[in-house]
């Protein structure tokens, strides 16, 4: 006797346990759901590189070869240009940078749970001794340097001209470092603070790893939320011409976002042993929307 195919006596046992089937599918979907809610983020990584002559991959390449980037470790760097073309001995534009820089010391001192954070140690600091968050001032450091001792141990560093090389050429453009040590730090914040001293006189904005993520990161969230705002109405509204009906659409859309809450949580398992790009949320969209929607439709 010829036994039936596989699939066939799946789909079998399926329709006679309906309700058995789509219990089992519903504690599957909702373990999805909770398990990529509460670990998906932790197994993404947001990491990338560019390639290209681009000016900003130029810029940071600078900073990481640079003798002062390797010595105090920088994370970030806030970059002030003029508009108007106030060059930096301009006092408006030392005051401009004092204020960019207290804030963003303040900011890391709430991550710190103290006062505003303090200018760094410039001794210890050509040293190389580590510190905690802080934010190195060009005129701070001109201050510092008024004193001749301090000036013979930064040319005895080499850091002499590394500090000169934040003054740009023509001197209308500033470069703050920032070091961040500490892990509680909240990224968005600390760009929120540097941006809002952006004018029409001077031009601030931060450059680096952290940031770029930051920004990275919400631009995919945004493009998920554009793509499921513009791409679900569009199958609900095709799914009614081909239909006809108001009932038979919703088949194909129950089981293209079951698809994705479900890839999603199997991505949170399989990223526990590797490490995954956070494009593979966009992927995982796309496809479960798309071809998810597509299959169901041609089944039912």
């Amino acid at each position: 006797m010829n036994k039936k195919p596989f699939l066939a006596s799946l789909a079998g046992l399926c329709a006679r346990n309906p309700w058995r089937v789509v219990s089992i599918w519903a504690i599957v979907f909702i373990a999805a759901g909770v398990l990529s809610a509460t670990g998906l983020s932790s197994v993404l990584n947001n990491e990338f590189s560019l390639t290209g002559d681009f000016d900003s991959v130029v810029g940071l390449e600078v900073l990481n070869d640079s003798s002062l980037g390797e010595s105090v470790g920088i994370t970030e760097t806030i970059v002030i240009q003029s508009v108007d073309g106030t060059r930096v001995d301009d006092p408006a534009f030392r005051e401009h940078s004092q204020m960019v820089t207290d804030d963003v010391r303040l900011k890391m001192g709430e991550w710190e749970g103290t006062g505003p954070s303090a200018p760094p140690d410039m001794l210890a600091l050509s040293q190389g001794e580590p510190q905690s968050n802080y934010v190195l001032n060009y005129y701070e450091i001109q201050d510092v340097l008024s004193n001749p001792a301090a000036q013979a141990i930064a040319q005895q560093s080499g850091q002499l001209d590394q500090i000169e090389g934040l003054v740009s050429e023509d001197g209308t453009t500033l470069l703050l470092p920032v070091v961040i040590h500490s892990d509680e730090y909240a990224i968005g914040e600390y760009i929120d603070v540097v941006e809002q001293f952006d004018t029409d006189r001077f031009e601030v904005t931060t450059i680096g790893n952290l940031s770029i993520n930051e920004v990275y990161q919400e631009l995919i969230v945004e493009e998920l939320i554009q793509a499921e705002l513009f791409g679900v109405p569009i199958a609900v509204i095709v799914l009614l011409i081909v239909f006809g009906s108001l009932v038979a659409p919703v088949v194909p859309l129950i089981l293209g976002v079951m698809s994705v809450v479900i890839a999603l949580g199997a991505v949170t398992i399989l990223g526990q042993f590797g490490e995954l790009q956070i494009f593979v949320q966009n992927m995982i969209t796309m496809l479960g929307l798309a071809i998810g929607i597509d299959y169901s439709l041609f089944l039912v």
